[in-house]
């Protein structure tokens, strides 16, 4: 049994991805020059032993009040860099990423899905999304929602008590200290609450079917949203994510900020096939969710139809 779990479907994925995104990372992952830029911030920090504040690194904005948004993940970065090179976060980028959908593996394979149905989810979401593959911070962004909902979809089928929800608090404190994308994790679980809020009053099956359980789901979101405040920039910090989310400028001057259409208009040709494939995949999510009788639908599958 044990060499059963080491040899499985999410050993293979593991394998396969670490293997495809090491042969092509070399050069595509560190195509951002954000690659470069929050190692050398990550560096300052450690040089210095003091967070950033204001601008030393621009000509048009030198002295100007900013801060280093991504201290953590930054700092974490320029320790990899010391240790072992580019070399190294290479490595670790791509090990992340391959234990992401190895994790996701692990779950198909246990719910009993046909592996290779499985399979050609996890190609289609591994192609649908590696435009978004670069040796920066908000790679954990992708690892941290992976795992918030996983814990919601486990809440919800009855695989994990609703306590466990008490493990997002300290998982959003880490994931705002690294990345900005904590604002996305916490909107996804505003939204599942709001789905359970109002599954519960139209007598539909939640975990939170008693005024009890629903004030403990209350408390952990308010909980949740206060877990950005705990950071060395204070009230600086989430003020910055509403301040990056609602620039124009931001959206047509950084690629991960764009949305597809913007990238087609400054001529950005591949954007086509990120289209195509967003698509698909919506497409194919669709498709599924239709396929299961409303009665057994639950309401964090929704989820992914609201963001898409």
């Amino acid at each position: 049994m044990k060499i059963k779990n080491i040899f499985g479907f999410h050993a293979w994925i593991f394998a396969s991805v670490w293997l495809l995104l090491f042969m092509v990372g070399k050069s595509k992952l560190f195509r951002d020059p954000g690659s470069f830029f929050h190692t050398v911030i990550g560096e300052h920090i450690l040089d210095t032993g003091h967070l950033i504040y204001w601008d030393s690194f621009s000509f048009t904005r030198f002295g100007e009040p900013w801060i280093a948004r991504q201290w953590l993940g930054e700092c974490i970065m320029a320790a990899t860099q010391r240790l072992a090179g580019l070399d190294g976060l290479l490595i670790a980028t791509v090990s992340l990423i391959a234990l992401i959908y190895a994790y996701l593996a692990l779950r198909i394979e246990r719910s009993g899905m046909n592996l290779a149905l499985g399979s050609f989810i996890l190609a289609l979401s591994l192609a649908a999304s590696s435009h978004h593959f670069h040796v920066r911070p908000h790679i954990s962004t992708m690892f941290f929602i992976t795992i918030v909902y996983s814990r919601l979809c486990d809440v919800e089928s009855g695989r994990k008590s609703i306590s466990t929800l008490l493990w997002l608090i300290p998982v959003f404190v880490i994931w705002s200290n690294i990345h900005d994308g904590a604002l996305g994790g916490l909107g996804t679980v505003f939204i599942a609450a709001i789905g359970w809020t109002l599954a519960g009053l139209m007598k539909d099956t939640t975990p939170f079917n008693n005024n009890q359980s629903l004030l403990f789901l209350l408390s952990i979101v308010l909980l949740c949203f206060a877990a950005p405040l705990f950071n060395p920039y204070g009230f600086k910090l989430p003020e910055m994510w509403l301040s990056i989310m609602g620039s124009r400028a931001i959206s047509q001057l950084i690629q991960e900020h764009a949305s597809v259409l913007t990238l087609l208009y400054y001529g950005e040709t591949s954007s086509y096939n990120t289209i195509a494939l967003l698509l698909c995949f919506g497409l194919f999510y669709t498709a599924l969710l239709a396929g299961v009788d409303r009665k057994d639908q639950r309401v964090i599958w929704y989820i992914p139809l609201i963001w898409f």
